[in-house]
């Protein structure tokens, strides 16, 4: 018997019309996982990832915040750092 293998997936999305579509690919993906023995538990979650996840990267002083009044968006410039053990 095949061993159970389990995948947690958070995915953030800020687009309302995209999260009915989005959620709908997930539950495809989750059938299509059981059938290979792999659960499939998914969090949608309805804002954005950058901003909910900017305090990691404010701490170290990484991030930079570029307003743009022609642009209905925000854009975050970030540098990626290494996890010290």
């Amino acid at each position: 018997m095949a061993k159970s293998r389990k995948i947690d997936l958070t995915a953030y999305e800020i687009d309302n019309e995209l999260i009915p579509v989005l959620r709908l690919a997930l539950i495809y993906t989750k059938r299509w996982l059981a059938k290979k023995n792999i659960e499939l538990i998914i969090h949608i979650i309805n804002k954005d990832f950058i901003l909910e996840n900017a305090y990691v990267l404010q701490d170290q002083q990484s991030l930079t915040r570029i307003d743009n009044p022609r642009s209905n968006y925000l854009m975050l410039s970030f540098q990626i750092l290494p996890i010290s053990s």
